[in-house]
């Protein structure tokens, strides 16, 4: 009897462990980085402006009418920095168990021209 009990608890020890690993490398996998990343504080600055992919003013649209309030999390997009021809903006999305940071530009001409003033565009009303 003290042989089978013996054995059931080493064999519960090496669950135990084995779940443990598991659970490590699935905490440790979402602390993955990527030589892609962006910094938006960087981008404010005028920098990795060339990590930006430039989208329509429809495709901004879309992004932007989905900014809700109040934040809680900072999921929602925000220009962070422009110049002659280009404002750039950034928006975060929740994967898993991190943030991924998406830089886009859109063409200042027509973000004038086809919205105004967008910052005046509240999604939650519309």
């Amino acid at each position: 009897m003290k042989v089978i009990n013996s054995r059931n608890m080493n064999l519960n020890m090496l669950i135990r462990k084995f779940l443990i690993l598991i659970l490590s490398l699935f905490l440790l996998s979402g602390c993955r980085t990527n030589k892609n990343t962006v910094n938006f504080s960087n981008v404010k600055k005028g920098e990795q402006l060339d990590k930006a992919n430039e989208i329509t003013v429809e495709q901004f649209l879309q992004i932007w009418i989905n900014n809700s309030y109040p934040v809680k999390i900072d999921l929602n997009c925000h220009e962070l920095y422009k110049d002659e021809r280009y404002t750039y903006f950034g928006k975060n999305d929740l994967k898993l168990l991190s943030l991924e940071s998406h830089l886009f530009k859109v063409r200042n001409d027509s973000l004038n021209l086809q919205l105004g003033n967008y910052n005046k565009i509240d999604g939650q009303i519309i």
